[in-house]
């Protein structure tokens, strides 16, 4: 026992014996660790009480240099809401009084009292009034549950999560509402069991049965009808693929994990040991799930998909959900003496390794038929990693870096990209909105008179247009932003939850590194998100610009005389060369509209959770600055308009000056050329 050195040799064998005794009972397990170095430990305890939530506690014991002649100091080593408890963790047991110590008391006969005073407060002298006005307003019939009640409130619950108290048994217990038992009954355990206590913890077997298979199980089912939609569009424009070894690699690795799953399901249903609903019903979702899987493998390879991201992500969850579940294999043992069978556990290595050979070979592309066409773009053909960090263009600055580039090293522009694409597919939108408006515009000129006071009909959008042809991208585009304005939110939490950690000598080592792991993904998952957000919004702008440009100059060619007249040179240039362009440039704002005011209110939100009342004076702020924006907004839009009215009237004399010299010439070719014809 780590205590032997800092203690009386004489009262040192006391102490063994005391904490070996203890630990002895059904009731308690102990882990004990040095603190310091003087004579103080820290002990872990949990009581089997269903009043306790199966709830790992930690309390400081400093034993005295006189002890048992004098009572040690105990006091809990976190945050702990009870009348008899101070902020500081600080107990008031009357057994640990002066007065009514006697050195024949335990440690025992101490963490006894402690339970029974965390069950039956003494609230004839608490050191806390305002948790024990509380318990005054209960009834005395219901004496009996007043602790529970208590430990289950939202200040202790949140209290235990901030300082890391897992769950740390098995045993059936109900909590409020029957929920706990509910549990139990279904997966065989509690959902916040902590099956390691000591060391790097985990999380309990029900919740790994549960709802770390259903969160990538629902994540597939959910995204499946978009794949086949995806696969159903995609075999219109691409013919299926071939075989080849790497897309039988990817169907046979799939077919592997649906067999292991299997055997999962067959083995918890044949086997004479009993197993709980959970263990028999999540073998049954991955075999459907993944056997699913490798028929959209089938379905990619005749539809001509050389990827899909959802098959990706849904295999990243599985692995990432997974992990877990790996920890308690390798472990293989709790605290309990509960050990995986060997069948089981073998299986589930096998399975879970067979999952990361799969996951890896996702991150590549199938081949797609070779065709004659030289330079087409690599895009299309990359895989889901790969378009995401924009692999596929590595090429081009690599070439670059070396020599001039030529147009033979740039890769051809995709078909939907295009203009005679994208022109083709504005007057597949635009003609139909154009006919049916003059149809509705001749209808009503007919049926005018003097008593008819019909609106007339409103000629179509351009913006609706367009959002039409580009709807899916720019729903896309708007998911992207959404998810990373959320996830800007999530590190601050994590470095104030980490600043926590920091601030408590006591806490693991784990958590912190736990938090500071976090932060790291969040951030690099977070500006993936938000690249991939940019990279969508700045094709959809150069898209709109295309069809505008086209759209303006077919126009122009189709103008009348009467129409022409109205019309300057100066001003449909500017149109094109000016107005479409900006068109361009503010598409990746676009977005702004919605996304400035939600991420005001998570802002704020989160301001006022952190600081309370004091963050109103920073919101009088925003808001009194609100109309100083908007007006220097108006005259900005002023002077922009007298800045283009401008470039039009230089155009237009500019176009009469080049016109002038064209007439000059023409009159001297005709006074030398005259003679001849006379």
């Amino acid at each position: 026992m780590p205590v032997t050195p800092y203690i009386k040799q004489v009262q040192a064998s006391r102490v063994k014996k005391e904490i070996a005794e203890l630990s002895e009972k059904k009731n308690f397990i102990i882990s004990v660790s040095r603190v310091g170095n003087k004579d103080n430990f820290n002990v872990k305890f949990k009581s089997e009480h269903p009043l306790f939530l199966q709830t790992a506690m930690t309390v400081n014991i400093d034993m005295a240099g006189d002890y048992p002649f004098r009572p040690p100091s105990v006091r809990f080593a976190h945050e702990f809401h009870h009348p008899n408890v101070d902020r500081g963790g600080d107990i008031c047991i009357p057994i640990l009084c002066f007065d009514n110590w006697k050195p024949a008391t335990t440690l025992e006969n101490i963490m006894m009292s402690l339970l029974e005073l965390l069950a039956e407060p003494d609230l004839s002298r608490p050191i806390r009034f305002d948790i024990a006005d509380e318990y005054v307003k209960w009834d005395s019939s219901k004496t009996a549950t007043k602790g529970l009640f208590h430990l289950l409130n939202t200040e202790m619950i949140s209290i235990l999560y901030r300082n890391a108290i897992l769950f740390t048994t098995t045993t059936t217990t109900t909590t409020r509402g029957g929920m706990g038992g509910s549990w139990r009954d279904f997966c065989g355990g509690g959902l916040w069991h902590n099956p390691f206590p000591d060391g790097l913890p985990n999380v309990s077997l029900c919740f790994q049965h549960t709802i770390l298979v259903w969160i990538p199980v629902g994540f597939f089912w959910v995204l499946f009808p978009f794949f086949m939609a995806q696969a159903t569009l995609t075999s219109r424009k691409h013919m299926p693929l071939p075989w080849s070894h790497h897309l039988i690699l990817k169907i046979a690795a799939s077919f592997f994990i649906t067999m292991m799953s299997l055997f999962f399901a067959l083995y918890t249903a044949f086997s004479s040991s009993s197993f709980p609903p959970s263990d028999m019903l999540y073998p049954v979702l991955w075999s459907v799930t993944f056997g699913c899987t490798t028929v959209t493998h089938v379905i990619r390879k005749k539809s001509g998909m050389v990827t899909s991201g959802i098959l990706h992500l849904s295999s990243i969850a599985f692995l990432v959900c997974g992990g877990p579940q790996f920890y308690q294999s390798i472990r293989d043992r709790n605290n309990d003496g509960w050990k995986q069978p060997l069948p089981l556990r073998f299986a589930y290595l096998t399975w879970y390794s067979a999952l990361t050979v799969y996951v890896f070979l996702m991150c590549f592309a199938d081949a797609r038929i070779t065709s004659e066409k030289t330079h087409r773009s690599v895009e299309l053909d990359g895989s889901f990693v790969n378009r995401s960090v924009l692999w596929w263009f590595n090429p081009v600055p690599w070439k670059g870096a070396r020599k001039d580039l030529e147009p033979e090293d740039l890769f051809d522009l995709n078909e939907g990209s295009t203009t005679k694409y994208l022109s083709d597919l504005w007057e597949q939108h635009w003609e139909p909105r154009m006919k049916g408006y003059l149809r509705r515009k001749e209808q009503h000129s007919k049926s005018l008179s003097k008593e008819s006071k019909k609106k007339e009909p409103t000629p179509p959008s351009v913006v609706g247009c367009l959002f039409t042809m580009f709807r899916w991208e720019f729903l896309t585009a708007t998911a992207l932003k959404a998810t990373s304005d959320t996830m800007q939110f999530v590190n601050p939490f994590l470095l104030h939850q980490l600043i926590g950690f920091i601030s408590d000598p006591l806490s693991p080592l784990w958590i912190g590194l736990s938090f500071s792991i976090l932060m790291f993904a969040v951030s690099e998952v977070r500006s993936l998100i938000l690249n991939a957000y940019y990279y969508v919004m700045m094709r959809m702008g150069i898209k709109f610009q295309t069809v505008l440009m086209s759209a303006v100059y077919k126009k122009t060619l189709k103008l009348s005389n009467t129409a022409r007249r109205n019309k300057t040179v100066g001003e449909i240039v500017n149109l094109m060369a000016i107005d479409v362009e900006r068109i361009q440039m503010i598409t990746p704002e676009i977005q702004q509209f919605w996304s400035c005011p939600y991420q005001i209110v998570l802002g704020l939100t989160y301001l006022f959770i952190t600081l309370g009342y004091s963050a109103i004076p920073g919101l009088i702020i925003m808001v009194i600055c609100l109309p100083t924006n908007i007006i220097s907004s108006i005259i900005v839009k002023k002077w922009q308009v007298e800045q283009m009215k401008l470039k039009d009237e230089r155009t237009k004399m500019l176009n009469e000056v080049l016109n002038g010299i064209k007439v000059g010439p023409l009159f001297l070719m005709i006074r030398l050329i005259r003679p001849l014809f006379i």
